[in-house]
């Protein structure tokens, strides 16, 4: 049997499904919400992984970097040399010495001390070390300088400077010795000049560049933080607007609803009371 709502039982059945829509309002704009909500989250995850994954501006630096491995193994093979030569000087300035001293030897009452020294001194000499396929300076010469001034050395014989000819050889022998050592050491000074300004050059370029990368990546990276902060920001601007347009909505649709369905009548006394 079909039953039709007449009147106040019509009026109540209205006020009764606008009662509903309204509640059910809330909750459905609360999923719906979320499901938004849930969306921007995972896009802004997104972009934190790509920002994390980056390379921050590698694919800029390739030049650069090239560069800057090209110095690093100019600084290893110039400091590799320089280790050398620096040891070279110290021994040569310590070979001058003993030279000097040999010489002084060369007497008949100090014989013994002179064979002592010559052995000091040739074992000196043995430490010397070329600086093989230095790119950074001028043949030094330095390892045939050794040999000869070792072998010199060794041929001399002292006879115990029992004559002055024996002395006489002795010394020259010790001079032209002095003298070879002297030449290469020359070498060996401009060599480790020309050393050291490479390094502090190179040194000096190399810190050029990383700043240029650094400045580069820093960039990218400021970059980076800027969008997701950005994102962050529009995200939150969206939900917002959401929500407070939901809440002005909801309270305009209450309010026609209450004029409409949930309208009283107007209280004894009223003013109201004159139109009805």
């Amino acid at each position: 049997m079909v039953t039709f709502l007449t009147g106040s039982n019509q009026l109540s059945a209205a006020q009764s499904l606008a009662q509903l829509s309204l509640t059910a309002a809330r909750p459905n704009f609360e999923l719906q919400f979320s499901i938004a909500q849930n969306a921007a989250i995972d896009r802004l995850n997104v972009e934190i992984e790509k920002f994390q994954e980056s390379d921050f501006g590698k694919a800029k630096t390739v030049l650069l970097d090239i560069k800057k491995k090209r110095l690093q193994n100019t600084l290893e093979v110039a400091r590799g040399v320089d280790k050398i030569v620096t040891a070279n000087q110290q021994l040569l300035k310590e070979q001058a010495t003993l030279l000097g001293e040999l010489r002084d030897l060369a007497n008949s009452s100090t014989a013994t001390e002179f064979d002592a020294k010559r052995d000091e001194l040739l074992l000196s000499l043995d430490k010397l070390r070329a600086a093989f396929s230095n790119p950074y300076g001028a043949p030094e010469g330095l390892a045939g300088a050794r040999d000869d001034s070792i072998a010199a050395l060794e041929a001399i014989v002292t006879n115990g400077f029992a004559t002055a000819a024996d002395v006489t050889a002795a010394q020259d022998a010790i001079d032209a010795v002095t003298a070879d050592l002297d030449a290469a050491k020359t070498i060996v000074d401009i060599n480790e000049d020309i050393l050291d300004t490479t390094i502090k050059s190179a040194d000096r370029v190399l810190g050029e560049v990383d700043l240029k990368i650094d400045q580069i990546r820093n960039a990218e990276r400021s970059e980076g933080i800027a969008r997701i902060k950005a994102l962050e920001e529009e995200t939150a601007r969206i939900l917002s607007v959401l929500s407070l347009s939901f809440e002005g909505l909801q309270g305009l649709t209450q309010f026609v609803t209450q004029q409409t369905l949930f309208q009283t009548e107007p209280e004894p006394g009223s003013v109201l009371n004159l139109f009805t």
